[in-house]
């Protein structure tokens, strides 16, 4: 699932498909793509548009550089994610409950997971590559 906001970026759109066809949506600029150690995980930078008061597209980005970690769907389907993700949570929850926010990072067959819990129900919120 893929969300936009000019504060947030792009939130979810893991799956790189998903992610480019957001960057084309919301008409994002893309600094820079970056392969991590792990063939099929990139790393992206990206810049949000900027508008006027009326909502338009002003043609400039705002300085703020975000981030994002996407996965290759031709080298890991939506199932291998889920199931790594599902492993991460796993591996990482007693982390992710001991910490502040509720979140910790995990790495199961080379591939560091954010994972994200609602301490106060004890529910795996969600996980994506990191």
């Amino acid at each position: 699932m893929e969300r936009f906001t000019q504060k947030d970026g792009i939130t979810g759109a893991h799956n790189a498909n998903a992610f480019y066809r957001a960057v084309t949506q919301h008409h994002v600029k893309i600094f820079s793509e970056t392969p991590t150690n792990i063939q099929g995980i990139t790393e992206i930078k990206y810049q949000v548009p900027t508008k006027d008061r009326a909502g338009n597209l002003t043609g400039e980005f705002k300085p703020a550089i975000k981030t994002k970690t996407v996965y290759d769907p031709k080298i890991f389907t939506d199932q291998k994610i889920l199931e790594l993700g599902q492993q991460a949570s796993v591996k990482g929850y007693k982390d992710a409950m001991a910490s502040g926010s509720g979140q910790a990072t995990a790495v199961v067959d080379g591939i560091s997971f954010r994972i994200y819990v609602d301490k106060t129900t004890g529910r795996v919120r969600n996980f994506h590559p990191n």
